[in-house]
């Protein structure tokens, strides 16, 4: 999700995209130097076109704003409650000015600067953090940002004219969808249910629903995965186990790709059978080359090398948690993290139920300070940090019944 910085974003890259319009597309002659001077601005259409300009022009206007009925209802982290993001659907209006009023310049305008949001569709990641609208951060949106045309009858475009006390221009519509602006009233965190019903055996476990692969097919595939001591999520420096199906051949490299670090590969000398293959995290260089996350995984097996469908790993940080000063209604918390938290990257306390924003700015990256106002109290009370979505492991081991908490992640408060 994003702040609300997203909406000026969006109109920002589409403008920075369609000032490239003078450059020839396939089909345009060579050199154009009818439209050399072309530029996109973005006015309403009451200020569109400065009658002194003679210039070629292209106007986009964002005329409508409304909530994106397919995200309005979207679930928050599991497990948490609170406000839903803010889901918008951005709606423009696209008109282009022939130097010199001419239309026949015009309209090679508008068919040249429709191929190009046809052809740019999606609006990628480098494209929204080279806008000039500094601060914003939608280019860490999960959900991708699109475009696509908005289709306006004559009494729609009719009216949004003479609403501005203007001639009709030809002009075209695009509908931009989705932004989620992230809500900042505060979120409850509970803690992680331990059990469900009745107790089960030691060697019971059951973390999920399973895909089951073909055993039959041809090619690996990779089901799910497991940490350490049956855990949901694995950190740097512990062993991973990957569970599918045709994993049994020589060699096998993973490749892990995090949006915010280079792919990192990791060749396996684990014994391994078709079923599973082991695979251990190597602490790199100052742990900073394994950003916290959600990871994409897939597995070269074999020679010549097959290779696996992709899967979502989810990268945990470590934590130490430091008491600061500490009073009956403030207390100061440090907590040394490793990996480091990326500058990128989305950080917040958890301590009990509640979320609480890291003091900015943040100066050391593996030590990140936290001021909470009116505590809760006990002993201990647990804490986790929640990095891009994905939390410190608080169950020390999900291999003995019943599970328990990990009596380091907690402290004495106040």
């Amino acid at each position: 999700m994003s702040n609300t910085l997203s909406i000026g974003a969006v109109t920002s890259a589409i403008q920075q995209l369609l000032n490239h319009v003078s450059t020839p597309l396939p089909g345009d002659p060579v050199t154009d130097p009818q439209l050399a001077d072309a530029q996109c601005t973005a006015r309403s259409l009451d200020v569109a076109r400065d009658p002194t300009d003679k210039k070629n022009q292209l106007n986009l206007f964002l005329f409508q704003i409304q909530p994106s009925a397919a995200f309005r209802n979207m679930n928050l982290h599991e497990g948490d409650s609170g406000q839903q993001p803010l889901a918008l659907v951005l709606s423009y209006v696209l008109t282009a000015y022939g130097a010199s009023d001419d239309d026949i310049l015009a309209h090679r305008m508008l068919g040249r600067a429709m191929l190009m949001l046809h052809d740019n569709a999606t609006i990628t990641r480098a494209q929204l953090q080279a806008t000039e609208v500094a601060g914003s951060d939608l280019w860490q949106q999960v959900e991708r940002v699109r475009i696509k045309p908005l289709p306006l009858g004559p009494e729609e475009i009719s009216k949004l004219w003479t609403g501005f006390g203007k001639p009709y221009r030809l002009s075209v519509g695009y509908e931009v969808s989705v932004v989620l602006i992230e809500s900042v009233n505060p979120k409850i965190s509970p803690l992680p249910v331990l059990t469900r019903g009745r107790p089960q055996p030691p060697d019971f476990r059951e973390p999920g629903v399973h895909v089951v692969s073909n055993l039959d097919l041809p090619y690996p595939t990779l089901d799910r995965f497991e940490g350490e001591a049956g855990r949901p999520a694995a950190r740097i420096g512990e062993e991973l186990t990957f569970f599918g199906s045709n994993l049994g051949g020589t060699p096998i490299v993973f490749h892990f790709s995090h949006p915010l670090a280079p792919t990192l590969d990791i060749s396996t000398t684990t014994a391994q059978d078709a079923s599973h293959v082991t695979v251990k995290l190597p602490e790199l260089p100052s742990g900073d080359a394994w950003p916290a996350g959600l990871y994409t995984v897939v597995a070269d097996v074999g020679a010549p090398a097959k290779t696996t469908n992709a899967l979502a790993v989810a990268l945990a940080p470590k934590i130490a948690i430091t008491k600061g000063l500490s009073s009956a209604t403030q207390v100061e918390i440090t907590i040394n993290v490793s990996p480091g938290v990326l500058a990128a990257q989305k950080v917040v306390l958890i301590i009990g139920d509640r979320q609480v924003p890291a003091v900015l700015p943040i100066s050391d990256p593996h030590n990140i300070n936290f001021t909470v106002d009116n505590p809760p109290t006990g002993t201990p009370v647990y804490l986790r940090l929640r990095v891009d979505g994905v939390d410190s492991l608080l169950v020390a081991d999900f291999t003995v019944s019943p599970p328990t908490f990990d009596s380091s992640q907690g402290i004495p408060l106040p």
